[in-house]
């Protein structure tokens, strides 16, 4: 693995490179609160047939935050990996990416299609706001004020802190559940609006760590 900084219209960006440069690129965008690292155990079984890029997005891992809030929007974001697209002059790629990057990615590709050869998404990109939002309401689940949504995700963030990764993975585990009929309803959503092939895998959102050797079984297979 290679690491180095580069400058992103005016942030100092870390990124991460596994492979030969002349083999298929792989451009790795990790989830919320997460780094490049994220995408490890993946380069390192891919490197010999794939050059993986993988970055810390902004405010994360050890890169420079954004000056203005508005630039943390979802598009905004889309936009600036366009810009670093452009520094490490990269087309015609393949674009992975996990939870919240998976929204980034979304966006991405609705305006730089044509610089994607495929996409993979693990677990994120199916959440449709408006839908997300009608569902949550429904259910009587839903935050209607952005004081409750900074919040409830002030507490998210503040209480998921453990003292190792197995303690964390338990977690995973015994909260993942809770969620899969809301899951499953977005990702036949996804599916029927998108077109995209949706496959409902037996382990948690961090599946990637838990369980490298399925999601290398589909980035190899899909990836080629």
């Amino acid at each position: 693995m290679k690491q180095s900084f580069v400058e992103v219209s005016g942030t100092r960006t870390r990124i991460a490179e596994w492979g030969n440069a002349n083999n298929p690129i792989v451009l790795c965008l990790h989830g919320l609160g997460s780094t490049q690292l994220s995408f490890i155990e993946v380069a390192e079984a891919l490197k010999n047939d794939f050059y993986f890029i993988s970055i810390d997005l902004p405010a994360h891992g050890k890169t420079a935050p954004f000056e203005s809030d508005d630039d943390y929007r979802i598009d905004r974001i889309a936009e600036w990996v366009n810009d670093l697209c452009i520094v490490l002059d990269i087309k015609d790629f393949y674009l992975l990416a996990h939870s919240w990057g998976g929204q980034i990615a979304m966006f991405y590709y609705s305006k730089y299609f044509e610089n994607v050869k495929k996409m993979l998404l693990i677990d994120g990109g199916y959440h449709i706001p408006s839908y997300v939002d009608s569902y949550n309401l429904a259910n009587g689940t839903g935050l209607t004020s952005l004081e409750e949504n900074l919040e409830f995700y002030r507490r998210d963030f503040d209480g998921y802190i453990f003292d190792t990764m197995e303690n964390f993975i338990g977690a995973e585990k015994i909260n993942y559940p809770e969620n899969l009929l809301y899951r499953d309803i977005l990702a036949e959503k996804f599916r029927s609006e998108t077109g995209g092939v949706v496959k409902k895998m037996p382990l948690t959102h961090m599946m990637h760590w838990e369980n490298p050797e399925p999601v290398i079984i589909e980035i190899r297979n899909w990836f080629r």
